[in-house]
């Protein structure tokens, strides 16, 4: 059989169209003779959206059009026949990734099958959030390179790229700075940036914040209005920002699980400790409407929990492994619900 994963990275978009057009044609099975405008109706799509597949179909030979409305064809049965277990698997990840997301309550999840194939799923969100922000924020990390590696290039001068933070002292090709640069490139947008550690004494920090360069990009950071940022484990962040011995300490003692641009949170989504950091603070964060996070392994399972209490609005972009320790995590999976 076909692996689905290799055609999801040629065509991206196969799966969105592929549930369009079964569902409307299990549709027609189950009710022959409807019209387009109860179709449209049935199946939430715009009355031209169905207009448009059902020309598609009928083109095919899978639907016949007539005084009695909309009826399947032979063909069009066997095609629903052949297809029905591409289908099961599809809608199965859909039923599961709604299911996620209502426990979660954030906007949507969207899960890919492993952690390298985050990013092609990563990439078709990042193309939606793109037509509603005009300054994007970016973070460093992993998961963040692997989307930015897969951006293609576009022309979107009116789009304009920051860093969301600062350095962790990591190696520069995770670097936010480094990754704002190359997305920027890419897209073909503005670009500004922040050369500094994100993490820093306070009297350091403010001396650095005087720094007109700094400032002129801090000033855009104020200005954003979408963000793509990655989510940390708590234990793994502390260690790589060098925290000291005695923060470490009270964060540990506050039971902190997981950690976002410098926020620490415990396992029931309570911000325990905020850094002196350079970039997006979390109050910005909160008031965001366009925001993706991306994070994948069951290790992340339970940070990715307690980070996603931030905001509402976040798209989150995970893996299998990552998904399936969620659902356990907040209690096992709901079968009941729907999975339209």
């Amino acid at each position: 059989m076909i692996d689905l994963t290799d055609l999801s990275r040629l065509v991206p978009e196969w799966e969105e169209l592929f549930r369009t057009r079964y569902a409307l044609l299990f549709e027609i099975v189950r009710r022959p003779g409807l019209g387009r405008r109860q179709l449209a109706k049935r199946l939430e799509q715009t009355e031209r959206r169905i207009r448009n597949e059902i020309e598609i179909l009928t083109g095919l030979g899978l639907v016949e059009t007539g005084p009695k409305g909309l009826n399947i064809t032979g063909l069009g049965n066997q095609m629903l026949y052949r297809l029905d277990a591409i289908y099961t698997v599809q809608t199965e990840r859909r039923a599961l990734e709604d299911d996620l997301a209502e426990r979660l309550s954030i906007k949507r999840v969207r899960i890919a099958k492993d952690a390298k194939d985050t990013a092609p799923v990563a990439l078709k969100q990042l193309s939606g959030l793109l037509e509603h922000v005009t300054t994007l924020g970016i973070t460093g990390g992993s998961s963040v390179k692997r989307l930015v590696d897969k951006v293609m290039p576009e022309d979107r001068p009116e789009l304009t790229i920051v860093p969301a933070r600062g350095s962790l002292g990591q190696e520069t090709a995770v670097q936010a700075n480094t990754l704002a640069e190359e997305l920027a490139r890419k897209l073909g947008a503005a670009f500004y940036p922040l050369i500094a550690i994100d993490h820093l004494q306070h009297d350091t920090r403010e001396q650095m914040l005087r720094e007109p360069l700094i400032r002129r990009t801090l000033e855009q950071v104020e200005r954003i209005d979408g963000l793509i940022f990655g989510i940390g484990r708590a234990d793994e962040m502390m260690q790589r920002r060098g925290l000291s011995q005695e923060l470490c300490q009270k964060l540990n003692q506050g039971k902190v699980v997981g950690e976002a641009l410098g926020s620490f949170f415990n396992r029931r989504g309570q911000r325990i400790h905020e850094l002196e950091t350079f970039g997006v603070r979390l109050e910005h964060l909160q008031s965001l409407d366009y925001l993706m996070a991306i994070a994948y392994g069951k290790d992340k399972a339970e940070a990715v929990v307690s980070v996603s209490h931030i905001n509402p609005n976040i798209i989150l972009v995970t893996d299998q492994a990552c998904a399936e320790e969620m659902l356990t995590l907040l209690g096992g999976r709901n079968n009941g619900k729907s999975s339209n």
